[in-house]
């Protein structure tokens, strides 16, 4: 088994310049894309990002850094202040291989874009209550359309018109049509 190399790494409270320094820093200020940071000994300095992974700063995070002759880098986060945010240029793929791909928030999960296209063989949705809510909305089934439901109520603003080769309705009990004119034939 190999032993670990041990490096000269200097006491959290005295940094130098020339000295490796490894170990938690806080942020202090945003300088742009790199946070400025604050060592324990109380100098600070900019870091540049070196995570494997995109991320977006706030002030009051404590990250790991490890600062070298004047360069310092951010190489792990270790506690966040603000909103975990994860930025990418162009398109993005997020991928389970071999698996399933779950997304879940405690206080809710929102989607946000210009455009929303879904593709799947098969579709389902639990949800105790749903409101939609849109300009128009047009929906196409190939081959049979199913409503269950305790009550249905539909308020029509303008025209309401069903067209059909046959229609039926059956009921138990009473059918009431109410209108100042009903045309029949």
């Amino acid at each position: 088994m190999a032993q670990p190399i041990p490096l000269p790494i200097t006491n959290p409270t005295e940094s130098s310049a020339s000295e490796l320094f490894l170990g938690p820093a806080r942020v202090v200020a945003a300088r742009g894309l790199m946070p400025e940071v604050e060592l324990p000994s109380g100098e600070r300095c900019l870091a540049q990002l070196a995570l494997a992974f995109p991320y977006s700063f706030a002030e009051g995070d404590r990250l790991l850094v490890v600062q070298k002759d004047g360069a310092c880098y951010v190489i792990g986060v270790l506690e966040t202040r603000g909103a975990v945010s994860l930025r990418f240029q162009g398109d993005v793929k997020l991928h389970a291989v071999g698996g399933r791909l779950e997304l879940a928030g405690d206080e809710g999960l929102a989607l946000r874009s210009p455009e929303i296209a879904v593709h799947a063989r098969r579709m389902r949705s639990f949800v105790e209550s749903m409101v939609h809510k849109c300009g128009e909305l047009v929906q196409t089934v190939r081959d049979a359309f199913y409503l269950q439901a305790g009550e249905k109520h539909e308020h029509v603003a303008g025209v309401s018109e069903l067209q059909a080769e046959r229609h039926s309705v059956v009921t138990e009990g009473v059918v009431t049509i109410n209108g100042k004119e009903v045309h029949l034939g």
